[in-house]
């Protein structure tokens, strides 16, 4: 039972400063927090002044509120994540969304949850924004599909249980489980994840990025306006097909004997 609680209470500790690390530079009340993670305000307020306290956020007044503090700030600098990914990634995602005039992100799976590695978006027109630090919205985007059709049996089954059948973009129109399982199928086999979203006027699409044999990330792009009537459509998927074999390159380099 103590370890239940204690989980719960890691689980909004950590919440407060995912929000807190998003928000950033910017303050945010205690009472804005407590109602944007459904914390109780008493227990928000408690959390709060034990991060302060250890040094991982930072009150900035009784009006304005916290903001994330200098140990926090210390320890994501300190850290690495998947360096080997994202230094062979980082370059050639932004060159392509620049070359595109769109949106492109570098994408992995974990716990059933899309966390974006990298984000570069060159479309004026552009609404997209990350505001999160991780999605649940795997069943309606290019990469999450795809990450589930390479993702294994498993992890198809995970987001099945946790989100429900979906219904919408990828799965419109399907009634079983055995249809869901059938699409994944198909898309692993193309080797892509195409969709054009015609109520939003938007393509996307998601090519795997692998390290070896294995399929670590997914590179995806986003095209305000869509493709579907664009004469170019063939040549701009390409480009994304292109920048997702350089990476491929980067990270899983052939050798030459002889």
């Amino acid at each position: 039972m103590k370890r239940i609680i204690m989980i719960k209470v890691l689980d909004k500790a950590f919440g407060i400063l995912e929000l807190l690390t998003i928000s950033s530079p910017d303050a945010v009340r205690p009472s804005k927090i407590a109602e944007l993670l459904n914390i109780n305000n008493a227990t928000c307020s408690r959390i709060l002044k034990d991060l302060n306290y250890a040094g991982y956020t930072e009150k900035i007044s009784r009006e304005a509120g916290y903001t994330i503090g200098p140990r926090a700030f210390t320890f994501s600098k300190q850290l690495n994540y998947n360096t080997d990914l994202i230094n062979a990634a980082e370059h050639h995602v932004e060159g392509c969304a620049r070359k595109l005039k769109a949106s492109v992100i570098l994408v992995e799976l974990k716990n059933n949850q899309r966390y974006i590695l990298l984000h570069n978006d060159y479309n004026v027109n552009s609404t997209i924004r990350i505001d999160k630090l991780s999605y649940t919205d795997l069943f309606k985007t290019a990469t999450g599909v795809l990450l589930l059709a390479y993702g294994g049996i498993e992890e198809r089954k995970n987001a099945l249980k946790k989100y429900g059948l979906p219904s919408e973009f990828f799965f419109e129109d399907i009634s079983s489980v055995k249809e869901y399982y059938k699409i994944l199928d198909n898309i692993k086999s193309k080797g892509f994840a195409y969709y054009d979203k015609d109520k939003i006027n938007t393509s996307i699409y998601a090519l795997p990025i692998f390290k070896g044999k294995e399929m670590i990330a997914a590179l995806g792009a986003t095209f305000i306006g869509g493709l579907a009537l664009n004469k170019n459509k063939e040549s701009l998927l390409n480009k994304v097909k292109d920048t997702a074999k350089k990476i491929n390159e980067t990270l899983s380099p052939i050798n030459y004997i002889g």
